[in-house]
């Protein structure tokens, strides 16, 4: 009997709880669904609190919609006030449920209605977007969390941050929100020393937030008062800040250098190709840079070709702008330059005159406006070393393939029977003949 009383009291205790949790599982559902319509038709104050709301519910939709709300892809469909997220497709919207997420029906642009913004709510957007991030499984997720929180950190963003601190194993991570923090000890509402201590500790970050921190110590105001009262906090700073300076420009010399360098690896392709012309045929070609120009349609037309995969569209124009390139040359050479071969004069004009044939004839396949090739995304962002040093991935690759050509191109020259051949004929002539 005792054994059947307990066992009747467990399956008591085990129904509250599973009711207790629907009730929870609801409540969270209905602060969800209230928040959303709060989003559509509430006022900015109550928009504000939605925002709140929402971040709150721990719904698994949360993030995206704030993320799209704030992108300015959030809409209400005029017909049944449903929330969506939508894609500009040029004629109209692709849609999708907010909530659920499933596809929708394409609309036109007048059955749709965005949701507005205002400045104030992009920032509480920012900051609410940054704290659920806060916690993502991806690094970087979680280090553009704390990057967007370093402007607008309050009280609860900072304990936030300090949870975080204590389990984080990102070692980026970890010393963005440590900057957070030392940002935070050089306000004036702190302890002298703890200031000085923050200010030493900052000096060493290349931090663009660290640099303005410093900027605003040593401002002055329209009488040219300091704004900081303290100088020893003022000296500090203006010390950190010229050694900040030092850097900042010192980063900005290596960025020109690379730059620089590949830019000019694209001339330096260009000086290869000229230099073996002239030293084998002692010829000027003055069609050279059209010939160059085909390798570039090469690689629009490969786009074309394949614009669902634009990474390997740009690895197959390679060998194909090669191909084409030279099929062209070769007919150039065959066709007009052999008759002309020991004057000059007669194969740079003719030459010239190839090069403004091939002009016309791209003119009139493709149109003389400019033609877009798109950046595969293998190729574009860039290498962010710090907040003063960031080199772009696609200038990367184009030096990377510069050295790798000159690399073959030596190799040839130097170790097989076309490399002497030609080594042969551009020193001297006559004796390779």
């Amino acid at each position: 009997m005792r054994l059947f009383t307990l066992s009747r009291q467990c399956r008591l205790l085990g129904l509250t709880l599973l009711l207790l949790s629907g009730s929870a599982q609801v409540r969270a559902g209905d602060v969800f669904v209230d928040s959303l319509a709060t989003l559509r038709q509430g006022s900015m104050a109550a928009r504000e609190q939605a925002i709140t709301d929402l971040a709150e519910s721990g719904h698994i939709r949360t993030l995206t919609i704030l993320q799209a709300l704030l992108d300015g892809n959030l809409y209400e469909l005029k017909q049944d006030g449903r929330l969506v997220i939508a894609h500009d497709n040029g004629q109209g919207y692709d849609l999708r449920d907010a909530v659920s997420n499933e596809a929708m029906p394409a609309v036109a642009k007048d059955d749709a209605g965005k949701i507005n913004l205002t400045n104030k709510l992009r920032t509480l957007l920012r900051k609410t977007i940054g704290q659920l991030q806060l916690n993502a499984n991806d690094p970087k997720l979680r280090l553009a969390a704390v990057n967007a929180m370093v402007k607008e950190t309050d009280d609860k963003a900072l304990e936030l941050l300090a949870s975080r601190l204590e389990k984080e194993s990102d070692s980026a991570v970890r010393e963005a929100i440590q900057l957070v923090f030392l940002l935070q000890d050089t306000e004036s509402g702190h302890a002298k020393q703890r200031r000085i201590d923050a200010i030493n500790a900052l000096k060493s970050y290349d931090s663009q937030d660290a640099m303005n921190r410093f900027k605003a110590l040593v401002e002055k105001n329209a009488e040219g008062a300091y704004l900081e009262p303290d100088a020893d906090i003022r000296n500090l700073a203006g010390a950190a800040l010229i050694g900040m300076n030092t850097r900042l420009n010192l980063y900005g010399a290596l960025e020109t250098l690379f730059f620089g360098l590949s830019l000019g690896a694209v001339l330096v392709l260009a000086a290869i190709g000229l230099a073996i012309t002239f030293g084998v045929m002692g010829v000027i070609n003055m069609a050279h840079g059209e010939l160059m120009m085909l390798g570039a349609y090469t690689t629009y037309v490969m786009q074309l070709a394949m614009p669902e995969n634009l990474g390997a569209s740009v690895l197959l124009a390679i060998p194909a702008a090669f191909v084409i390139a030279g099929v062209t040359g070769i007919a150039i050479e065959r066709g007009i330059i052999r008759f002309l071969y020991g004057r000059p004069l007669e194969t740079l004009l003719a030459t010239f005159g190839v090069s403004l044939f091939l002009q016309q004839t791209v003119r009139s396949i493709f149109s003389p406006l400019n033609r877009n090739v798109a950046t595969p995304e293998w190729m574009s962002g860039s290498w962010r070393i710090n907040d003063f040093l960031a080199l772009t991935w696609n200038r990367f690759y184009i030096l990377l393939f510069c050295l790798l050509v000159f690399a073959a191109l030596l190799q040839i020259l130097k170790r097989t029977r076309l490399g002497l051949e030609v080594r042969a004929v551009a020193q001297n002539r006559a004796m390779a003949k």
